[in-house]
C-alpha cells in the first residue's frame, strides 16, 4: 500500500493544456487485454506527443475492469495488467494518470446485484444503470477507487456513464426518501409533467445524483487529497445548476466544431478548471444504417476543434481508441503529435485567461429542465432537445462579429451589469430572480434582447418590452397542417433590406404599449403587400437603456437553419441596440472571435470555421480548412498599446495602428486560429 500525504496540493489540472484519453471499455469477450502494452511503446509515443496528462480505461460501461481488481469484476481477457505499465511510464515522465471509470452505467454489477438497479416508471428494473441511492456507490464504486489509489497511486478519476445515464428512479428507496422530504399530498410518485409534484420529483432526483457524486468525491479526497475527480458533463450545458459538489475539474467529450463553442463558453463561466475532449473519430449520421462506420478525423479537423476550446480558455483532450490488446496505432498517434504541437504553439493564449464581458446569453436551469426530460437530456429525441434557442442566440452573435458568454441564472444575475448587451432567447420558463434583475439592468443603461411568444405574456417582460399580447398565436401546428404537407408549415416572414426571410413555428400578435415598431410580421414574400397588423420586432426605451423584443422563436430558427437573411436581420438589430462593443471585425462570416484578458494582455482570438470541400450532410468530417482574409480587427483602447503581436509567432503577416482610441489590425491571411495579443503596459 502506498503511503498518503495529508495536505492537499495545488490542482494540477489548472496547469495542463493537452491530454490523451484512451477509451477501452473492457468486456467479457476480450481475450488479450494488455497483451501488446509495453513500457517502450508508451514511452516512445508520449515523448513525441508530450501530453500534459493521460487518461486510460479501468472500467467501462459493461462493468468489467481492465485491471485485476479484487473488489469488482475483472474482464476474463486480461493477459497482463496494462494499468501498471501506464502508471510506470507516466510516473517516469512526470505525467498525471487519470482513470476512465464508468459510474452509474454498469451492466455486470447489476446482474450480480439486482438490488442496486434503477427502477423505471413502469416498475421494471433497468438492467444497465444503478440507482444513485443504492449501495452501489459505497460497496463497489468507492472501494474500487480506493483500490486504484492504493495500488496504482492514480492522480485522478474521469467518471463516465454518470450524468447522461441518470434517469428518474422509482425504487422503494427513492419513493420513500421523496415522500419524507416533500410530504406532498399525492397518492403515487409523478410519472410525467401532467402529474402533481413533477417538478419536485425531478429536483429530488437531481439532488440524489449530486449526493451520489459527493460521496465518491469525498472518499477520494479523504484517501488522497491531491487526487482529482471529474464527473463527465457535470455542470455543463446539460447540468446548469450552481456548482455545489466539490469536483476538481469539469470536462465532456464531443465530436464536431458545432458541439464545442456552447459547451466551452458555459464551462468557462463555472469558475473551475475545465477541458473538452474531442473524439479522434467521426461517424456517418442517419440515414445511414447501423453500424455507422467510423472514420478517423484529419489533422485540420482536430485542430479546428482544438481552436474552439483554446479560444475560450480551456484545455484540450484527445480521445483515442487503442487496439483491443492495447497496441497504439502509429499513424493515429502521428496525427495526435501534430495536433499536440498545434495546441502547444498556443500554450500561452488559453489557460488562465478570462473572458472580457461584452454580450451574454442566458442558459437558465428553469427553462433547461422544463424542456429536457427526463433529467439531464441534451440529445435531439422526442423526450429531450438541445437548447436550440441558446445555441441559436450564441451563433447569431458570433456570426455577427460579437464576443459571447453563456451563463446560468445565478451568474447572469450577479454579473449582468458588466455586459453591454444581454439576450434571453425563448426562455419560456424564467426564474423570478432573473426577471427582477432585468428592470434595474435596463434602467441603468443595459441593452436587452428578448425573444419568444412568452415575452408579451410575462408580467415583467411585457412591461420591459412595452407590449401586451393580443389574440391567439399565429401559425399552423402539426395537427392543423393542410393535407399534402408532411412538415411543420406556416407563413411567417420578415423583411431584410427589401428582401424577405421565412421563419417557422407560432408567433404572438402584440399591441404596442409604449414600444416602437422595428419591423412588422409578413404573411408573404412581397414586402409591400403582405404586412400583417402586428409587430415582429419592437423597441422600447427605458431610462438609459433599451429593450428589443422579438415575438417569435427566431433563435430556434437560426440554430436550425443558419439562414443568412436571419443573420443579417439580427446583426442589424444587435448593432442598433449596442453601438460600442469593445471589438469589431471585418471578416468572412466563418470567422468568429473571443475576447479575453491575461494579466496586462488583451487577447482577440480569431477562429476560422471554414471547410473545404463542403461536408456531406450526413458526415461530420473536415478535410481542409481553407485560409481566409483579409481580416480587420478594431479594438477600442483609451491608450496606445505598448506592444501588439499576432501569435503563434510564425504568423506575423499583419499591420496595425492606433488612432484616437481605436487599434486597427489587419491580418492578410487567417489559417485555423490566431490571436491578436495586445499588451497595454
Amino acid at each position: 500500500m502506498i503511503s498518503r500525504k495529508s495536505a492537499k496540493k495545488a490542482n494540477w489540472h489548472d496547469k495542463v493544456y493537452f491530454g490523451l484519453h484512451y477509451d477501452q471499455h473492457a468486456n467479457k469477450w476480450d481475450f488479450e487485454l494488455g497483451k501488446a502494452v509495453t513500457h517502450e511503446m508508451l514511452r516512445e509515443a508520449w515523448k513525441k506527443i508530450k501530453p500534459d496528462w493521460v487518461q486510460c480505461d479501468c472500467k467501462g460501461h459493461e462493468g468489467y475492469t481492465s485491471y485485476p481488481t479484487k473488489v469488482g469484476y475483472p474482464s476474463p481477457g486480461i493477459v497482463q495488467d496494462p494499468l501498471r505499465i501506464h502508471r510506470d511510464v507516466t510516473s517516469e515522465l512526470g505525467i498525471p494518470l487519470v482513470m476512465h471509470y464508468s459510474g452509474i452505467r454498469d451492466d455486470v454489477a447489476l446482474r450480480h446485484h439486482p438490488e442496486w438497479r434503477r427502477v423505471n416508471v413502469d416498475g421494471k428494473a433497468d438492467l444497465q444503470c444503478a440507482c444513485p441511492r443504492s449501495d452501489y456507490v459505497t460497496e463497489l464504486v468507492i472501494p474500487q477507487f480506493i483500490e486504484l489509489i492504493d495500488n496504482y497511486d492514480v492522480d485522478g478519476f474521469w467518471v463516465d456513464g454518470d450524468i447522461w445515464a441518470t434517469k428518474p428512479c422509482y425504487c422503494i428507496r427513492c419513493i420513500s426518501a421523496f415522500d419524507s422530504k416533500y410530504k406532498l399530498d399525492i397518492s403515487k410518485p409523478p410519472c410525467n409533467a401532467q402529474d402533481p409534484g413533477w417538478d419536485e420529483w425531478l429536483a429530488f432526483q437531481r439532488k440524489s445524483y449530486d449526493e451520489y457524486v459527493s460521496k465518491y468525491v469525498k472518499a477520494v479526497h479523504d484517501r488522497k487529497p491531491d487526487c482529482l475527480v471529474c464527473s463527465n458533463w457535470m455542470y455543463s450545458m446539460r447540468h446548469p445548476d450552481d456548482v455545489t459538489v466539490p469536483v476538481d475539474f469539469l470536462s465532456g467529450d464531443f465530436s464536431g466544431v458545432e458541439g464545442a463553442p456552447s459547451e466551452a463558453k458555459f464551462l468557462d463561466s463555472r469558475g473551475i478548471s475545465w477541458d473538452l475532449m474531442a473524439w479522434m473519430k467521426t461517424r456517418n449520421q442517419p440515414p445511414c444504417q447501423p453500424p455507422y462506420p467510423y472514420e478517423a478525423k484529419t489533422v485540420p479537423h482536430l485542430c479546428q476543434e482544438a481552436a474552439e476550446v483554446i479560444a475560450n480558455g480551456g484545455a484540450f483532450n484527445l480521445y483515442i481508441n487503442p487496439q483491443r490488446n492495447g497496441r497504439l496505432v502509429d499513424w493515429q498517434h502521428q496525427i495526435a503529435t501534430e495536433v499536440s504541437q498545434f495546441v502547444r504553439d498556443r500554450k500561452n493564449l488559453s489557460k488562465g485567461s478570462k473572458s472580457i464581458p461584452q454580450t451574454v446569453v442566458l442558459h437558465g436551469s428553469t427553462y433547461a429542465y422544463a424542456n429536457n426530460q427526463p433529467l439531464y437530456g441534451l440529445e435531439d429525441t422526442p423526450q429531450t432537445s438541445r437548447p436550440h434557442p441558446v445555441e441559436g442566440a450564441m451563433n447569431s452573435l458570433l456570426d455577427s462579429g460579437f464576443h459571447v458568454d453563456i451563463q446560468n441564472e445565478t451568474d447572469f444575475v450577479n454579473k449582468l451589469t458588466e455586459y453591454g448587451l444581454a439576450v434571453i432567447p425563448e426562455q419560456d420558463q424564467l426564474s423570478d430572480k432573473v426577471a427582477e434583475a432585468l428592470s434595474s439592468y435596463v434602467e441603468g443603461g443595459g441593452k436587452l434582447v428578448l425573444s419568444g411568444i412568452q415575452v408579451s405574456r410575462h408580467p415583467i417582460l411585457s412591461s420591459l418590452a412595452g407590449v401586451k399580447s393580443e389574440g391567439n398565436l399565429l401559425g399552423i401546428t402539426e395537427k392543423d397542417t393542410p393535407a399534402g404537407y408532411d412538415y411543420y408549415y406556416n407563413n411567417h416572414f420578415l423583411s431584410v433590406d427589401g428582401e424577405v426571410t421565412n421563419l417557422f413555428e407560432p408567433w404572438q400578435p402584440v399591441k404596442l404599449k409604449g414600444a416602437q415598431l422595428w419591423t412588422p410580421l409578413l404573411d408573404g414574400y412581397d414586402v409591400t403587400r403582405n404586412v400583417l397588423e402586428t409587430a415582429a420586432i419592437t423597441l422600447n426605451k427605458i431610462g438609459h437603456g433599451s429593450v428589443a423584443a422579438i415575438h417569435g422563436p427566431i433563435f430556434d430558427s437560426y440554430y436550425l437553419t443558419r439562414y443568412q437573411r436571419i443573420r443579417r436581420l439580427l446583426k442589424q438589430l444587435f448593432c442598433e441596440m449596442w453601438e460600442t462593443p469593445m471589438v469589431e471585425i471585418e471578416a468572412p462570416t466563418k470567422v468568429v472571435i473571443t475576447l479575453r484578458t491575461f494579466g496586462n494582455r488583451i487577447l482577440v482570438h480569431l477562429v476560422n470555421r471554414s471547410v473545404d470541400p463542403p461536408i456531406s450532410p450526413y458526415n461530420i468530417l473536415v478535410e481542409k480548412v481553407p485560409p481566409v482574409g483579409p481580416v480587420v480587427v478594431r479594438l477600442r483602447l483609451p491608450k496606445k498599446p505598448y506592444k501588439v503581436s499576432l501569435q503563434p509567432s510564425e504568423e506575423t503577416d499583419f499591420q496595425w495602428n492606433w488612432k484616437e482610441g481605436i487599434l486597427t489590425a489587419e491580418l492578410a491571411r487567417l489559417e485555423i486560429h490566431s490571436a491578436l495579443v495586445v499588451e497595454t503596459e
